[in-house]
């Protein structure tokens, strides 16, 4: 009986309750963050990589070269999980890494060619 009277008392005052959009289904969908992952690379030492699953070949080698100093053109990197040499022709590198079997966790072996020896 009680909550009938506040009830009607709100209502002759012009109380108007704000819509709750839980109660009502109107929820607005929480914005997703970009997915990381890091990519354990070893050379001489070994160092991890962190970067957006949606990243390319050649966003790796741009960070690689910011940690290590490697120039980019003179990296060549291998999957060691499948064996696999990741870069084959310059077109590779837009390819995305999710695209070549690079995943969260996955290890790299970087081999640095310098050019011909004279």
């Amino acid at each position: 009986m009680a909550i009938r009277r506040l009830r009607r008392h709100a209502r002759n005052n012009g109380f108007r309750p704000v819509p709750n959009p839980r109660i009502r289904g109107q929820v607005p969908a929480p914005k997703e963050l970009p997915r990381t992952m890091q990519i354990l690379v070893t050379t001489s030492k070994t160092f991890t990589v962190e970067l957006l699953e949606s990243s390319t070949m050649r966003d790796l080698k741009e960070k690689i070269e910011d940690v290590e100093g490697t120039p980019a053109e003179h990296q060549f990197l291998v999957c060691l999980s499948r064996n696999k040499l990741l870069q084959a022709a310059d077109g590779d590198q837009l390819t995305k890494l999710a695209d070549m079997g690079v995943h969260n966790g996955s290890t790299l072996q970087m081999v640095v060619y310098t050019g011909p020896r004279e």
